[in-house]
């Protein structure tokens, strides 16, 4: 008899576990609660554009995913592009390129605002040799205790307050600490120096722990996940779109069963084992009235952003140099925006391009709310009083909306995550995979990481006769 295996979501995540479990030792079901498999990996073909949800770049940032993405590569991307990752950010009214050089940070700034940032690092270095700094709980003070007030006020503050709306001060240092180099924001600020008093060459900055150059699918990142489902499904997993989980089953430290609503009707569907990538809390309201309230609190302590992708077409060949800008002053309303025109030849049609606009919110407040022609009005206006468009160059718009975009790593998270994993690895033959599965910010590589690890503990389990359905 195979063994039953039940995926929850169709994302790359989902469907890369169902590729990692081919028949017939496993039969594999994938409910998704849409009406198409992809999730956010998908690509939106529109009027000859190719848009996704955000640049989901192919690259390994950590030495365990590297073999997951030549795999990747050799198995589905004979065709990829080759692209060297270009990005900017908006900073007091120019754009610096980024990873930061010293001369354009400190060209940026005037001589007062440029001798508060440096006496700032200043202090925090002799602090740090007279003291110990301590591992600060909040974002806010652990930027303040190691470069110093100023800079904090001049980008790292408004840019994670308008990204996740939560103060600095209720960020987690433990996880955004990780995407800051200390080192080289005070080799920036010593090279300006340097530079200033005209004492030779300093050395080069690169502040950017991602790699400068990415795979990327010619036709979008939604041709990678596709090629992983149609690989999914060869292997003989079944997909089943407009299924959603209700309510698990469980019995002693297994689950036995997922109750499923699809077609008008309600029924449960056996298994050995289940793959979780939807959003934990929601995973943990599957357990109905069993879920101990502990866990059911530290579960509404995980909370997601939301996001509103809009994206302008615009009568115009290119608009940026960039795939990626960054924007962190909060009068205007996209903190991010994707130019797929500059990934290669194929993503516009000849003498357009398009912007895709990425504002952050929270599902059901005003930016959620408002129509898309609003939100589409509001952008093209930020662009005009930008420089960057004429009246009359848009033409056209399409807006998405993802309610579970980003994790928001507040104080006290980790505590809540682990009470919260604790539980449900708990469960023999349930695993939680994935961004949202997981709560963790992470990539596609890390995606299929997961997947293949979970993949890889299922199959063990079912060599070893566990779990398996008298």
């Amino acid at each position: 008899m195979p063994h039953r295996v039940v995926v929850l979501g169709a994302g790359v995540t989902g469907l890369a576990a169902a590729w990692r479990l081919p028949a017939p030792a496993f039969d594999v079901e994938i409910l998704e609660a849409g009406d198409r498999a992809g999730g956010i990996g998908s690509s939106m073909p529109v009027e000859g554009f190719v848009l996704d949800h955000g640049i989901h770049g192919l690259y390994s940032a950590r030495p365990e995913t590297k073999p997951i993405v030549e795999e990747l590569r050799a198995t589905f991307g004979e065709d990829f592009l080759t692209v060297s990752k270009k990005t900017s950010i908006w900073f007091r009214r120019r754009y610096l390129r980024y990873p930061l050089e010293a001369r354009d940070l400190f060209r940026a700034l005037d001589l007062r605002t440029a001798a508060r940032c440096f006496l700032g690092f200043l202090a925090t270095r002799l602090r740090k040799r007279l003291r110990p700094v301590g591992a600060a709980p909040g974002f806010e003070q652990w930027v303040v205790d190691r470069f110093g007030r100023a800079f904090y006020g001049l980008y790292f503050g408004p840019y994670v307050e308008k990204v996740w709306g939560v103060s600095g001060s209720r960020m987690s240092s433990a996880w955004l600490a990780r995407r800051i180099s200390e080192v080289s924001l005070w080799k920036v600020a010593r090279n300006a120096v340097l530079r200033r008093l005209h004492r030779g060459p300093a050395e080069h900055e690169m502040h950017s722990l991602q790699p400068q150059t990415f795979l990327y699918p010619p036709k979008g990142s939604g041709l990678l996940v596709g090629r992983i489902g149609e690989a999914a499904r060869r292997g003989g997993a079944r997909l089943s779109t407009r299924s959603r989980a209700e309510r698990l089953h469980v019995e002693g430290r297994r689950v036995t069963a997922v109750e499923v609503s699809r077609d008008g009707r309600r029924e449960a569907v056996s298994l050995d084992a289940l793959v979780s990538t939807i959003p934990l809390p929601a995973l943990l309201r599957l357990f109905g009235p069993a879920l101990p309230r502990r866990v059911a609190q530290a579960g509404e302590r995980l909370r997601f952003r939301a996001m509103a992708i809009v994206v302008l077409f615009v009568d115009r060949p290119r608009v940026y140099e960039d795939q990626w800008v960054y924007y962190s002053d909060p009068a205007i309303p996209f903190n991010r925006v994707n130019e797929f025109t500059n990934l290669g030849p194929g993503f516009s049609p000849p003498g357009r391009t398009a912007l895709s606009c990425e504002i952050t919110c929270f599902a059901g407040d005003a930016t959620w709310n408002a129509p898309d022609a609003a939100l589409a009005e509001r952008c093209a206006r930020a662009f005009e009083d930008l420089a960057l468009l004429r009246p009359g160059e848009v033409r056209g718009h399409q807006v998405a909306r993802l309610g579970n975009a980003y994790p928001i790593f507040e104080v006290g998270v980790e505590e809540a995550l682990a009470e919260v994993l604790s539980f449900v690895e708990g469960h023999e033959n349930l695993h939680t995979i994935g961004r949202q599965g997981r709560f963790e910010y992470i990539n596609m590589d890390e995606c299929v990481w997961h997947a293949t690890r979970a993949a890889q503990a299922i199959v063990a389990r079912a060599a070893a006769g566990v779990g398996a359905r008298p």
